[in-house]
């Protein structure tokens, strides 16, 4: 399963409506409507005397306050924090944005439990805000029932300092109790807890930059994490930078938790935290891409770039892994995870702990990868290594393994004795092995012997692992649309989109589906609003449906006045008789109220062919 950016992450679907801009220039002032002029919140001119002031109680509890497809403009500071009731609806969202004629909106929550608080609403677009305290969090997003979808996008944000708090779990620059939503392109710091806190299903965090600037509380927490207490499945982290390297107290960069399925977490740079990827108790996560460079606390005994603890079939492929910062290890499996599979890394080690260390891995597979350091791989006496083969060992190999475990080669290792970065690809092959395609695998490991593009087939399925979408998986071979998720199991096989959303769970992704809430329709083939399954006409464009003859086909598809299934000669005499009526007439073909010259050439465009197609016929 991969992701990708096509899908503007997760909820990037347009607008179809439109309602009330609300400008909010101070706690109690609010500018409505076309005009600018300045009116007070509590003012029965454009709010009916429903509306409240800024930081009392919440905005759009009452009747005529925010709703569905409501822009609320968030103008200058505010040292009170806001609450939001009320929910948009798909393809209308309620807007909160710093976007102002004047200065950009800051909501600094001080003590109150955040300086913006969602509370189990629905359809929200966050952005363009800077949110500045709060003791839970800056922003805190809840669902109702609890980890149930929300549907809310965060964008162009900055949030931080939340106030710190002695209890645990507080002080977040974001914590999100929910599912399906998006945090994109906004700069998180100073997070007395966690940076984004989260717990539910669907949520995507990209294009961010999580960092520390002020170390002073040393309560710091994760950058990101995806806490135990939500399911946590089909999360996506990508092209973001989470940079834990100034605090040097504890805590982890990433961390993905329990129980949960599928998280991607690819092309981001992730420094520092006791541990920069910390996987818990999670199936199926993929870890790819990423240049990961874990900085070991000052009292740490050690530290890891990536740590598995209880995990299945995690996926470690095409990342820089530099654990060359004392005592850390490159990666560290613990707990009994199983089906790990280590493909096509470089781990940069130190000479104190292991560039990669099995202590109660079930079933390891180790391809393909660069491993430097004294000690490159330790086995433990609990570890399995099921596969070691064509792995490129740095310094003085076999010294630098440490087997006390079982573990299987079934082919060749390599050793390379100190060599600069710039030969990790030119390294040949041991004396006397051919090599005919000349690709720096030997023809006794190479599948594709004339093929200097391809090395190995993994999955046997006949396609080099180069071009192969998923080497490991015999089942997928292509990606057509080249969002990573292979072409047979792709819920959108022509539009890329790694995240795989499908909302209303009818099997085809959201950005192929005209009708993402709608579990009965998927296509609009004529764009007129009604999926094809509801439309009486689905080639022809007919909003209003109109079908004066009731046979369920419209009168844009319909000019069979006679109802013998072909428009003919016999329609003819049909439609002159009704020329020139007003009103309701099967012959009004493109249903403006009259029967004239405009519907004249639709009827001939119809000559000699049945009705429709609708959607409401077989």
């Amino acid at each position: 399963m991969g992701k990708s950016l096509a899908f503007l992450s997760l909820i990037s679907l347009s607008l179809f409506a439109y309602g009330n801009d609300y400008y909010v220039k101070n706690g109690s002032e609010c500018v409505f409507g076309g005009d600018g002029s300045l009116q007070d919140c509590a003012a029965s001119n454009g709010a009916s005397g429903a509306w409240r002031g800024f930081g009392s109680i919440t905005w759009g509890e009452s009747a005529n306050q925010v709703g569905s497809g409501d822009t609320l403009h968030i103008c200058g500071g505010h040292n009170e924090a806001l609450e939001i009731g009320g929910s948009g609806l798909p393809n209308s969202e309620i807007v909160i944005t710093g976007s102002c004629s004047g200065s950009p909106g800051t909501i600094n929550g001080g003590y109150s439990a955040a300086a913006l608080h969602t509370m189990g609403q629905k359809y929200l677009h966050v952005t363009n805000l800077e949110l500045v305290g709060g003791e839970v969090a800056a922003l805190e997003i809840t669902s109702n029932p609890k980890y149930s979808p929300v549907f809310v996008r965060v964008t162009n944000n900055i949030m931080h300092d939340p106030i710190p708090s002695d209890i645990s779990g507080f002080g977040s620059c974001v914590k999100a109790i929910g599912s399906d939503i998006l945090f994109s392109t906004n700069e998180i710091y100073n997070c007395s807890e966690d940076g984004i806190y989260i717990g539910g299903d669907r949520v995507e965090v990209a294009y961010s930059y999580i960092h520390d600037v002020d170390i002073s509380n040393t309560r710091r927490g994760d950058c990101v994490k995806y806490t135990s207490i939500g399911l946590s499945s089909d999360g996506y982290v990508h092209h973001n930078l989470l940079d834990h390297s100034s605090n040097n107290i504890k805590k982890n960069s990433l961390i993905i938790g329990s129980p949960g399925f599928g998280i991607v977490v690819e092309y981001n740079t992730i420094i520092g935290g006791r541990v920069t990827i910390n996987i818990r108790n999670h199936s199926n996560a993929i870890i790819r891409y990423n240049k990961i460079i874990p900085k070991a606390p000052e009292t740490a005994v050690w530290s890891s770039g990536i740590a598995l603890e209880n995990t299945t079939g995690t996926q470690i492929y095409q990342n820089i892994i530099d654990a060359s910062d004392a005592p850390t290890f490159g990666l560290l499996s613990f707990g009994g995870s199983s089906d790990s599979v280590i493909d096509n890394n470089i781990f940069v080690g130190n000479s104190i702990k292991s560039s990669i260390k099995l202590l109660h891995e079930v079933s390891t597979y180790l391809r393909s990868n660069i491993i430097g350091g004294e000690r490159a791989l330790s086995v433990g006496v609990r570890a399995m290594l099921v596969e070691s083969d064509y792995n490129w060992f740095i310094y003085d190999y076999p010294l630098s393994i440490f087997y006390g475990g079982v573990a299987y080669n079934s082919l060749s290792d390599y050793q390379l004795d100190n060599p600069s970065l710039d030969q990790y690809s030119t390294a040949g092959v041991p004396v006397g092995i051919l090599d005919t395609d000349g690709d720096g695998a030997g023809d006794d490991i190479d599948v594709f012997l004339l093929d200097p593009a391809e090395r190995f087939d993994s999955d046997g399925d006949g396609t080099g692992d180069n071009a192969d979408v998923s080497p490991f998986n015999s089942l997928e071979a292509f990606d057509f649309d080249g969002d990573g998720v292979g072409d047979n199991s792709d819920n959108c096989p022509t539009v890329s989109n790694a995240s795989q959303m499908d909302f209303d769970s009818d099997g085809v992704g959201n950005l192929c589906d005209a009708f993402p809430f709608d579990p009965q329709e998927i296509l609009d083939t004529d764009a007129d609003g009604i999926g094809d399954i509801a439309d009486n006409c689905i080639i022809h464009y007919n909003v209003n449906q109109l079908d004066t003859d009731g046979d369920n086909y419209g009168n844009a598809c319909d000019a069979d006045f006679n109802n013998d299934g072909i428009v003919n000669s016999l329609d003819i005499g049909l439609f002159k008789s009704m020329f020139g009526t007003i009103g309701d007439s099967e012959a009004d073909i493109n249903g403006d109220g009259t029967v004239n010259s405009l519907d004249i050439g639709l009827f001939k465009g119809m000559f000699f062919q049945a009705p429709g197609p609708s959607g409401l016929m077989p």
